[in-house]
């Protein structure tokens, strides 16, 4: 049998280990670069802007949405608002016309007033005296309308008593005078009423009549008597 012998230097074991040592090195840094790669290419997956952009689009739709929204309501508030703001208006209108209204109308009282004032004062009934004959005593006590008729007469007590039943149209002129002659009984009742002197006017004239005939029965007089009562404008 033959062995083959082979002749050289003896193994150095100190530069195996370390070539050994610089495999390993080498072998894990090829296995852990291109597992440290995936990670970050795997956490860039995660760090991606597309999700944040559509949650900021969603955000901003949101916000967008929830700004329209916020002027509808914003809206819907000053709706109320304008129409409360009409509403006080129109309140405020009304009563500034039903004051004027108020207004108008005491005025046009004052000026009614007024005129029956003046119309008073130019309407007049006279007394005229007489025996009852028929003789004219003299003048008189004036009618309602005048300042002095004498309370306590007699005469002034008729001639209140008819120029209260007086209702004659409106003429729009003055001048008219028309005299009623009549007698009176005892008891106050009127026996005759006749037109001694007419205006020339025969609504004026009927209006004269029919106040004495509205007045009668007269109060009672101290004895019987006949008086002339002139109406005039």
């Amino acid at each position: 049998m033959k062995y083959a012998l082979h002749i050289g230097k003896e193994p150095n074991f100190q530069a195996v280990v370390i070539a050994s040592a610089v495999i390993h090195l080498v072998l894990v840094a090829l296995i852990v670069i291109p597992l440290k790669t995936k990670g970050d290419e795997y956490r860039s997956y995660f760090v991606d802007l597309v999700g944040p952009l559509e949650t900021r689009t969603e955000n901003t739709a949101s916000y967008s949405s929830t700004g329209k929204g916020g002027e509808r309501e914003a809206v819907a508030i000053k709706e109320p608002s304008a129409q409360s703001e009409s509403k006080a208006d129109m309140s405020l209108e009304s009563e500034r016309v039903a004051k004027e209204i108020d207004r108008i109308r005491s005025i046009s009282a004052l000026s009614k007033q007024k005129n029956k004032k003046e119309e008073e004062r130019y309407r007049d009934i006279e007394i005229i005296r007489q025996n009852i004959h028929g003789s004219a005593v003299k003048n008189t006590t004036r009618g309602a309308g005048s300042q002095s008729p004498a309370p306590d007469s007699y005469y002034a007590l008729v001639t209140r008593r008819i120029w209260s039943e007086w209702v004659y149209p409106d003429f729009g002129s003055s001048g008219l005078e028309v005299i009623i002659s009549m007698k009176i009984e005892k008891d106050g009742k009127i026996i005759s009423c006749e037109i001694e002197k007419p205006s020339g006017n025969p609504l004026f004239d009927r209006s004269a009549v029919k106040a004495v005939a509205k007045a009668d029965p007269l109060p009672p007089p101290p004895y019987e008597m006949e008086i002339g009562v002139r109406f005039y404008l």
